[in-house]
Protein backbone atom coordinates (compact mmCIF):
# COMPACT_ATOMS: atom_id res chain seq x y z
CA UNK A 1 0.00 0.00 0.00
CA UNK A 2 0.85 3.29 -0.72
CA UNK A 3 -0.39 6.53 1.00
CA UNK A 4 -3.36 4.14 2.00
CA UNK A 5 -3.87 3.02 -1.52
CA UNK A 6 -3.08 -0.04 -3.46
CA UNK A 7 0.15 0.34 -5.37
CA UNK A 8 0.35 0.39 -9.37
CA UNK A 9 2.33 -2.55 -10.61
CA UNK A 10 2.07 -2.20 -14.71
CA UNK A 11 2.60 -5.53 -14.87
CA UNK A 12 -0.46 -6.82 -13.27
CA UNK A 13 -2.16 -4.71 -15.94
CA UNK A 14 -0.24 -7.05 -18.53
CA UNK A 15 -0.66 -10.23 -16.59
CA UNK A 16 -4.73 -9.63 -16.39
CA UNK A 17 -4.42 -8.59 -19.86
CA UNK A 18 -2.68 -11.64 -21.28
CA UNK A 19 -4.56 -14.49 -19.23
CA UNK A 20 -8.14 -12.32 -20.65
CA UNK A 21 -7.15 -12.24 -24.13
CA UNK A 22 -5.54 -15.79 -23.84
CA UNK A 23 -9.07 -17.43 -21.98
CA UNK A 24 -11.30 -15.10 -24.48
CA UNK A 25 -9.26 -16.26 -27.66
CA UNK A 26 -9.58 -12.14 -28.79
CA UNK A 27 -6.12 -11.57 -30.04
CA UNK A 28 -5.67 -8.69 -32.33
CA UNK A 29 -3.89 -9.85 -35.02
CA UNK A 30 -2.41 -6.46 -35.40
CA UNK A 31 -5.52 -4.12 -36.00
CA UNK A 32 -3.98 -2.32 -32.60
CA UNK A 33 -1.29 -0.72 -35.05
CA UNK A 34 -3.71 -0.06 -37.66
CA UNK A 35 -5.83 1.84 -35.00
CA UNK A 36 -3.54 3.69 -33.37
CA UNK A 37 -1.70 5.24 -36.78
CA UNK A 38 -5.26 6.14 -37.75
CA UNK A 39 -5.74 7.28 -33.87
CA UNK A 40 -2.26 9.69 -34.69
CA UNK A 41 -2.68 10.66 -38.56
CA UNK A 42 -6.17 11.05 -39.22
CA UNK A 43 -7.35 14.52 -38.21
CA UNK A 44 -11.16 14.12 -36.85
CA UNK A 45 -11.34 18.16 -36.90
CA UNK A 46 -10.72 17.95 -40.83
CA UNK A 47 -12.21 14.89 -41.39
CA UNK A 48 -14.62 13.74 -38.96
CA UNK A 49 -14.86 11.89 -35.92
CA UNK A 50 -17.36 9.71 -37.45
CA UNK A 51 -14.94 9.27 -40.41
CA UNK A 52 -12.16 8.42 -37.99
CA UNK A 53 -13.90 6.06 -35.98
CA UNK A 54 -15.69 4.13 -39.24
CA UNK A 55 -11.96 3.14 -40.48
CA UNK A 56 -10.62 2.19 -37.47
CA UNK A 57 -11.69 -1.78 -36.77
CA UNK A 58 -13.46 -2.31 -33.16
CA UNK A 59 -11.76 -5.18 -31.47
CA UNK A 60 -9.65 -5.96 -28.04
CA UNK A 61 -10.91 -7.07 -24.50
CA UNK A 62 -13.84 -4.70 -22.89
CA UNK A 63 -13.19 -3.50 -19.60
CA UNK A 64 -16.08 -4.71 -18.10
CA UNK A 65 -15.21 -7.89 -18.86
CA UNK A 66 -11.73 -7.38 -16.73
CA UNK A 67 -13.91 -6.25 -14.28
CA UNK A 68 -16.96 -8.71 -13.97
CA UNK A 69 -13.67 -11.45 -14.59
CA UNK A 70 -10.94 -10.19 -12.01
CA UNK A 71 -12.40 -7.63 -9.94
CA UNK A 72 -10.07 -5.17 -11.64
CA UNK A 73 -9.97 -2.31 -13.47
CA UNK A 74 -6.81 -0.55 -14.86
CA UNK A 75 -5.85 2.10 -12.66
CA UNK A 76 -6.22 5.79 -14.85
CA UNK A 77 -2.47 6.31 -16.28
CA UNK A 78 -1.00 3.00 -15.91
CA UNK A 79 0.15 1.08 -19.14
CA UNK A 80 -0.19 -2.95 -20.09
CA UNK A 81 3.22 -2.64 -21.05
CA UNK A 82 4.58 -4.11 -24.06
CA UNK A 83 4.58 -7.44 -23.37
CA UNK A 84 0.78 -7.52 -22.69
CA UNK A 85 0.42 -5.24 -25.86
CA UNK A 86 2.47 -7.61 -28.73
CA UNK A 87 0.78 -10.65 -26.57
CA UNK A 88 -2.62 -9.05 -27.28
CA UNK A 89 -1.97 -8.81 -30.88
CA UNK A 90 -0.33 -11.83 -31.72
CA UNK A 91 -0.12 -14.62 -29.02
CA UNK A 92 3.30 -15.79 -28.02
CA UNK A 93 4.31 -14.49 -31.80
CA UNK A 94 4.59 -10.85 -30.33
CA UNK A 95 7.80 -11.68 -29.16
CA UNK A 96 8.40 -11.36 -32.22
CA UNK A 97 7.60 -7.40 -32.44
CA UNK A 98 10.52 -7.38 -30.25
CA UNK A 99 12.99 -9.20 -32.16
CA UNK A 100 12.23 -7.01 -34.97
CA UNK A 101 13.22 -3.82 -32.79
CA UNK A 102 16.11 -5.26 -32.33
CA UNK A 103 17.39 -6.12 -35.40
CA UNK A 104 16.22 -2.90 -36.56
CA UNK A 105 18.22 -1.24 -33.93
CA UNK A 106 21.48 -3.18 -34.08
CA UNK A 107 21.28 -2.12 -37.91
CA UNK A 108 20.77 1.64 -37.51
CA UNK A 109 23.62 1.01 -34.42
CA UNK A 110 26.25 -0.66 -37.28
CA UNK A 111 25.58 2.12 -39.67
CA UNK A 112 26.11 4.11 -37.60
CA UNK A 113 29.41 3.48 -35.85
CA UNK A 114 30.99 1.43 -38.59
CA UNK A 115 29.33 3.59 -41.70
CA UNK A 116 29.78 6.95 -39.90
CA UNK A 117 26.13 7.54 -41.73
CA UNK A 118 24.34 10.51 -40.24
CA UNK A 119 21.01 9.32 -40.96
CA UNK A 120 21.36 6.26 -39.18
CA UNK A 121 22.97 8.18 -36.16
CA UNK A 122 19.94 10.65 -35.93
CA UNK A 123 17.51 7.55 -36.16
CA UNK A 124 19.29 6.01 -33.49
CA UNK A 125 18.92 9.22 -31.21
CA UNK A 126 15.53 9.62 -31.90
CA UNK A 127 13.85 6.32 -31.91
CA UNK A 128 16.00 4.78 -29.12
CA UNK A 129 13.57 6.73 -26.45
CA UNK A 130 10.14 5.63 -28.54
CA UNK A 131 12.05 1.76 -28.94
CA UNK A 132 12.45 1.81 -24.99
CA UNK A 133 8.95 2.86 -24.42
CA UNK A 134 7.62 0.03 -26.41
CA UNK A 135 8.89 -2.43 -24.09
CA UNK A 136 7.52 -0.42 -21.47
CA UNK A 137 4.20 0.80 -22.35
CA UNK A 138 3.12 -0.11 -26.09
CA UNK A 139 4.61 -1.45 -29.19
CA UNK A 140 1.69 -0.71 -31.20
CA UNK A 141 2.78 3.33 -31.04
CA UNK A 142 6.31 2.60 -32.45
CA UNK A 143 5.23 2.31 -36.19
CA UNK A 144 3.42 5.91 -35.89
CA UNK A 145 6.72 7.24 -34.37
CA UNK A 146 8.56 6.03 -36.75
CA UNK A 147 6.35 6.80 -39.64
CA UNK A 148 6.59 10.09 -37.95
CA UNK A 149 10.51 10.54 -38.16
CA UNK A 150 10.80 9.60 -41.51
CA UNK A 151 8.60 11.87 -43.12
CA UNK A 152 9.26 14.64 -41.34
CA UNK A 153 13.16 13.58 -41.39
CA UNK A 154 13.60 12.95 -44.80
CA UNK A 155 13.56 16.60 -45.90
CA UNK A 156 16.00 17.42 -43.70
CA UNK A 157 18.39 15.07 -45.01
CA UNK A 158 17.83 15.69 -48.27
CA UNK A 159 18.25 19.36 -48.03
CA UNK A 160 21.48 18.15 -45.89
CA UNK A 161 23.02 15.89 -48.58
CA UNK A 162 23.11 18.81 -51.07
CA UNK A 163 26.53 20.10 -51.55
CA UNK A 164 26.97 24.07 -50.19
CA UNK A 165 27.88 24.87 -53.83
CA UNK A 166 24.58 23.64 -55.31
CA UNK A 167 22.87 25.28 -52.81
CA UNK A 168 23.91 28.42 -52.94
CA UNK A 169 23.40 28.51 -56.83
CA UNK A 170 19.93 27.12 -55.90
CA UNK A 171 18.89 30.26 -53.53
CA UNK A 172 20.11 32.33 -55.76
Amino acid sequence: LISGKKSILELRNAAILIDSVATTNQYEWGVGYWNTLIFRWIPAQLLGASFKSNIQIPLGIDPQYLYQTYGYINPSGSTITGIGDSFAQFDYFGSFVFALLAILFKWLWQKAIYQKSIVSQSAYLFLSVKGMLALTHQTTAFPSYLLYYMLFSYPVWTWASIPKNKLVAKIF
